[in-house]
């Protein structure tokens, strides 16, 4: 098993069809996905439109990696990250595969591992959970900007 790298989609068209034809056959689970509709020229508002779409439609919000789109549209107001160049990916994920050593085998086992058993819980299942800690984390991030603040304000009374 080799450490994930940026998988590249180019995408046929950019009717809602198309985008979607492509698209469900990407496994977005198991690395970075990079989709390319820069050379649509015309059509890259419509392509980002039905990716965006397609992207509410199945719940990509909750992907282990991210998800980039590759465009030279300048006039996209999506939620979506765009960019307009390969070099503005993160460095991350850009490497040659190569094998593993042993060591490094190990721990991607057990990232495998745990990835497959998260991909088997249902979502309804975790999401309460979730929702809860992130209102938690949410709250003690409030209180505490606000603890910042009031500090600041009393340094500069002193």
């Amino acid at each position: 098993m080799n450490i994930p790298c940026y998988k590249f989609v180019r995408l046929a068209g950019a009717t809602q069809e198309q985008v979607f034809s492509v698209l469900r056959n990407v496994s977005f689970k198991e690395a970075p996905v990079v989709i390319q509709v820069e050379h649509l020229d015309s059509d890259q508002i419509t392509a980002l439109k039905n990716i965006e779409l397609f992207y509410n439609n199945y719940s990509l919000g909750k992907l282990p990696y991210g998800l980039y789109i590759l465009s030279s549209e300048k006039k996209y107001d999506g939620h979506l990250t765009v960019i307009n160049s390969q070099k503005k990916l993160p460095d991350f994920y850009k490497h040659k595969n190569r094998a593993l050593n042993s060591k490094e085998n190990l721990l991607m086992n057990k990232v495998n591992l745990k990835r497959t058993n998260l991909a088997n819980i249902r979502p309804d299942e975790y999401e309460l959970t979730l929702k809860i800690y992130a209102n938690g984390q949410k709250a003690l991030y409030y209180l505490n900007s606000e603890y910042e603040y009031l500090k600041k304000i009393q340094d500069k009374i002193k």
